[in-house]
């Protein structure tokens, strides 16, 4: 951009200070413009190579060039690339955290967002009491780092979703990571969920454990 802007003024500037040297000035513009215009292609070639640069593309199926293409090869190519991208993003993606946990629990509660901060307090007034409980942390709902929740859950006997919702979403989605059935805790009150409530659902567990 600036080189087209310097261009012509240089030539403007050339011709109102010396009008004499204005043959003198034109091979060296016809330079200068023939090497901006090699510039433009260099940088237009690397651009269409999309490699080290950021683009754009439209909810169209399309090529890894960006050209739109509505064959099932092309569409069944691209889905398979987005999906490895997509799970591929769990390297850079916070791991499940373990809050108070040992090498087997009683009781092992999952969750995530707000509702974790009761379960770490009522798991902390458990533990206290001398119950083997533990939290587990997610961060990721999609994609989920498998095998970190589902080791988790092999060394929980039981193991208790709390859920603010009415169909227990994170139970649906890490449910089938473990043979045996996980308990849910829903609700949907609007409100935050009450430490009180996840610590009265894990005595009770705890109670079915004793018998």
């Amino acid at each position: 951009v600036q080189g087209f802007i310097l261009l012509p003024l240089s030539f403007l500037i050339g011709i109102s200070l010396a009008p004499q040297s204005v043959l003198l000035l034109i091979p060296i513009m016809i330079l200068l413009a023939i090497g901006l215009v090699c510039v433009g292609l260099l940088l237009a070639s690397l651009m269409n190579s999309m490699e080290g640069f950021n683009f754009t593309a439209t909810g169209l199926e399309h090529t890894e060039k960006g050209i739109p293409d509505y064959s099932p090869e092309t569409h069944s190519r691209m889905t398979e690339k987005r999906h490895q991208k997509l799970f591929s993003a769990l390297v850079d993606l916070k791991e499940p955290e373990e809050f108070l946990s040992g090498d087997s629990l009683d009781v092992g509660v999952i969750g995530w967002g707000s509702t974790f901060g009761s379960i770490v307090e009522a798991v902390q007034r458990l533990r206290k009491s001398g119950f083997s409980v533990g939290a587990l942390k997610i961060s990721s709902i999609f994609p989920l780092h498998c095998e970190i929740i589902r080791k988790f859950m092999a060394k929980s006997t039981v193991v208790l979703i709390p859920e603010l919702n009415y169909e227990g979403q994170l139970a649906n989605l890490i449910g089938h990571l473990d043979s045996k059935p996980v308990e849910r805790l829903n609700l949907v009150t609007g409100t935050p969920m009450p430490t009180s409530v996840i610590q009265k659902r894990i005595y009770q567990l705890m109670e079915v454990l004793a018998q």
